[in-house]
């Protein structure tokens, strides 16, 4: 199992905990500083980390290695595929390798709330989405859909949860393509 060191020193698992701190900078590929995880599924975690050469903040999806040379190949295709996805409603995937054992998409970092929690906490308040904002919300979001679709990508996994608010904008972002994967032609 593998474990990355964040940036206080201990080390974070694929579990998304943390772990006893070790010595020396351990870097992501030699590149991703760990930060803080934000979440783990089934096959692995998704953590924030800092992009040490271009100095911006990343989210960084890692998965166990399982199913060698064949794994890593259906990993990659997808990571190509979702690359050329250009939209503002769909998350940028900027990178994707091998570090230890692992595979890990480098991608946009859109710091904010998914859908479900906001939509929980609204309640908890007393409060609904509002039609229009619900809307607008469905519509941004079937853009990004549209976009995907135009590239021969399936999502898979769309749900509340899967779409991020962003804080700073109010931009609904589709996020997790969990098992993407290319439409036939």
């Amino acid at each position: 199992p593998w474990s990355f060191e964040d940036e206080r020193g201990s080390h974070v698992r694929a579990s998304g905990e943390r772990a006893e701190s070790a010595s020396g900078e351990d870097l992501v590929d030699g590149r991703y500083r760990i930060r803080e995880p934000l979440g783990r599924g089934g096959m692995g975690a998704v953590l924030r980390a800092d992009d040490v050469f271009l100095q911006r903040s990343v989210a960084l999806k890692i998965v166990d290695a399982v199913g060698g040379e064949q794994a890593f190949e259906a990993f990659k295709k997808e990571a190509r595929a979702l690359a050329r996805i250009r939209h503002d409603n769909v998350v940028q995937i900027y990178e994707f390798g091998a570090h230890r054992g692992a595979f890990y998409f480098a991608m946009e970092d859109v710091e904010g709330r998914d859908l479900a929690t906001w939509i929980d906490e609204e309640s908890a308040r007393g409060r609904t989405l509002s039609i229009r904002r619900a809307l607008l919300i469905l519509r941004d979001v079937a853009r990004g859909l549209d976009a995907v679709h135009a590239r021969g990508v399936v999502h898979r996994d769309v749900k509340p949860g899967n779409v991020v608010i962003e804080a700073e904008t109010g931009r609904p972002v589709l996020i997790d393509f969990g098992l993407a994967r290319r439409a036939r032609a």
